[in-house]
């Protein structure tokens, strides 16, 4: 999402569409984890996540640029509010995912993949609550925001807010986990995250290893 300094009131309307949206995200990130359950088999639960997670990952990336597209000058200014709907839908459809990721008592044996994933989740979150904290404060003050980032505060600027999510290292080493799982021929399930895991993070909306 490449956007220009001239585009101040509608890039003001997005940011402050989507001030409700950070919040959440922030509350989520601080809200203490609440385990319930007597210890389920994680291999329900991350199978379960998993999905959820990456159909919720794809259609954020969707909506994303949607929001991008809301910022055209030729369309109605309520074509933002409809696509932060959108946008909203999807996302608090990924803090569900990682509130039951949270909630979960895995069997000892699978504590370590457990913790894996809630703290990759929540990298992830983390990269996304950033993304929206970088627009929100480009719609309240754009000048502020290029004087922080070193850019020109007159003229033509441009600022691009193309989310640069990179995959957790924690998603890495839960993958490496998994892969243990399965060779040790704990559940053919493991196989099948390695690979499905493992292959949509590399090449899907998260780019790569977390510095």
């Amino acid at each position: 999402m490449v956007t220009d300094i001239v585009a101040g009131p509608r890039m003001a309307v997005l940011g402050g569409a989507l001030q409700p949206a950070l919040r959440r995200v922030e509350a989520a990130l601080d809200e203490p984890a609440r385990p319930t359950g007597r210890g389920e088999s994680f291999i329900a639960v991350g199978e379960r996540t998993l999905g959820h997670l990456v159909d919720a990952l794809e259609h954020l990336e969707k909506e994303t640029e949607l929001l991008h597209r809301a910022l055209a000058p030729d369309l109605p200014e309520a074509e933002i509010h409809r696509a932060v709907g959108r946008y909203e839908v999807v996302l608090d459809g990924l803090l569900q995912c990682h509130a039951e990721l949270r909630q979960a008592r895995p069997r000892a044996a699978h504590q370590r993949g457990h913790r894996l994933l809630v703290t990759a989740f929540r990298r992830m979150l983390i990269q996304i609550r950033d993304w929206l904290r970088e627009v929100v404060d480009i719609g309240a003050d754009p000048v502020q925001v290029l004087k922080r980032k070193g850019l020109p505060t007159s003229g033509h600027v441009t600022l691009d807010l193309t989310p640069q999510f990179t995959t957790p290292e924690e998603m890495d080493q839960f993958v490496a986990w998994a892969d243990g799982q399965a060779r040790a021929g704990k559940s053919s399930f493991w196989n099948g995250i390695v690979a499905f895991a493992a292959g949509w993070f590399v090449g899907g909306l998260f780019l790569g290893d977390d510095d």
